[in-house]
């Protein structure tokens, strides 16, 4: 009952009437008005005709182009709401504020093609004193707990998921001991991934408590346009001094305190160090773009240390794709090995052709996916793409046990990228996204220790077993796969 008294619920229902009224709109008039039909049909074609002159990439033109064809009457009036509405034209000159400055063509990394790319798209190269990697989030929320519990200046925390349970009951009363010592505590939530699942009144509930609290990107029906656009960070920085990113998210079942799809297989990296300056930076930027306010970034770390990382982060809507060009070229330059774990793959031919080409070329390629899927329709997506892999040498693993959600690569015991992005079309092009680059054999040696653990648990999928099928999920396959781009 309380999540029907919800404002969120009474938003989302604003927003279904709205959708509905959309859609019923167009019909009426071409039923009482005939020349309205040539009006839409039309402003269809002007529209696909702007989106084919897109410098996006093929995938996302089509994904775009074949429902507005499918349904001409409401494929320009959607169109024009998602790329030309108000909020949308507004979060777009808000992005180009924060956007990160190129450096300067001097401070290229001759030691690595990738740190040179990270470099002129503004990301500095790091000496970290440590990098602590966990292979389950359990694990990893207890340090976070204790790192919070110690902080004297600052905590700032960004997640896309919060919700209620033991693990923000915990977090919560950290926090606001904290608070009442004088310590800076903001917490970044996203609006639309926590707006049903968060506890009523979190935001008066923590404010209360001395934690700041803003929600990027909040549910309303003024925000339309923009209801696909997330920040799917999971950020966690203390006094400037101790930095978490990885892929879990402020909910028990990360921690497996509570059963969601078998076993959740989770985790992350804590950096300790000057590092976690870069993620304080990403944090401080999503801060103000989301609430207009600055925040206060700690210098005093120095670059002491010997792990060398590359914090990085991805913003949509500002034409880079920092994030797939980090995984091709870590896929690019592997030479014996590269392993992947991904919730989900859903991706274009740039990245299959990639894995494709590795395998082929005698590499050990394997993709470590889930056995128990949290989204039916995206699973039957990934699976898609088995048979092209399979053909290719690509070993495609699946975790028996429950759901893989941490968002690992791994290649060569050189190089390692732990973070939030998915291998699919929403953490490429819809969502604020952030990750680590590792340069360093000890921290890459564990992540591939863990992996290979993970696979006592996997069972390998055989080119007969991805065959096995039904035809209504054949069926469902061509028109599912067709549309996602959009998913």
């Amino acid at each position: 009952m309380n999540k029907l008294l919800r404002k969120e619920t009474l938003y989302a229902a604003v927003i279904a009437i709205i959708l509905i009224i959309i859609i019923a709109v167009p019909i009426v008039l071409t039923v009482f008005f005939p020349v309205s039909t040539v009006i839409l049909y039309a402003a269809d074609i002007i529209c696909v005709l702007g989106v084919l002159n897109e410098e996006i990439s093929p995938v996302y033109k089509l994904g775009t182009v074949v429902p507005m064809l499918l349904f001409p009457l409401h494929g320009a009036i959607f169109r024009i709401i998602f790329r030309y509405g108000s909020a949308k034209t507004t979060l777009d000159r808000r992005i180009e504020k924060f956007l990160v400055k190129n450096v300067r063509k001097s401070e290229r990394c001759h030691r690595d093609r990738l740190c040179s790319y990270l470099l002129a798209n503004g990301f500095p190269l790091y000496i970290a004193e440590n990098v602590k990697y966990y292979p389950f989030g359990d694990a990893a929320f207890s340090d976070l707990l204790e790192c919070v519990r110690r902080a004297q200046n600052s905590i700032y925390l960004e997640f896309f998921i919060v919700c209620e349970g033991t693990a923000l009951d915990e977090l919560t009363e950290t926090l606001a001991e904290r608070a009442a010592a004088g310590v800076d505590v903001r917490f970044l939530i996203d609006g639309t991934g926590s707006a049903f699942i968060k506890p009523k009144g979190f935001t008066k509930h923590m404010e209360k408590l001395g934690i700041k609290v803003c929600e990027f990107n909040p549910l309303s029906p003024s925000g339309l346009s923009v209801l696909n656009i997330s920040d799917h960070r999971k950020i966690l920085v203390i006094d400037g001094k101790y930095a978490f990113c990885g892929g879990i998210n402020i909910a028990d079942e990360y921690m497996n305190r509570k059963e969601r799809f078998g076993i959740w297989k989770d985790g992350g990296i804590l950096i300790e160090g000057g590092a976690s300056a870069g993620f304080a930076k990403f944090f401080s930027q999503m801060w103000e773009l989301s609430c207009g306010e600055k925040t206060v970034i700690s210098n005093e770390c120095d670059n002491s240390g010997c792990i060398m990382v590359q914090p990085f982060a991805d913003v949509p809507l500002s034409g880079c794709r920092i994030s797939i060009e980090v995984y091709l070229n870590i896929i690019n330059r592997a030479h014996e090995y590269l392993y992947i774990t991904t919730p989900y793959l859903v991706c274009d031919d740039e990245i299959i052709g990639a894995l494709c080409t590795a395998a082929r070329s005698g590499i050990d390629v394997r993709l470590i996916l889930p056995g128990i899927p949290d989204k039916k329709y995206v699973n039957i997506i990934t699976k898609s793409f088995y048979e092209k892999l399979i053909a290719h040498n690509v070993r495609i693993y699946e975790y028996k046990k429950g759901f893989i959600h941490c968002k690992n690569i791994v290649c060569d015991d050189e190089i390692a990228a732990v973070g939030t992005v998915n291998l699919d079309y929403r953490s490429f092009a819809e969502n604020f996204e952030c990750g680590c680059v590792i340069y360093d054999r000890e921290v890459t040696e564990k992540i591939k220790r863990d992996l290979d653990n993970t696979l006592k648990d996997c069972e390998l999928i055989t080119r007969e077993k991805a065959d096995r099928t039904t035809w209504f999920v054949k069926i469902a396959r061509i028109f599912l796969k067709l549309l996602s781009p959009l998913m």
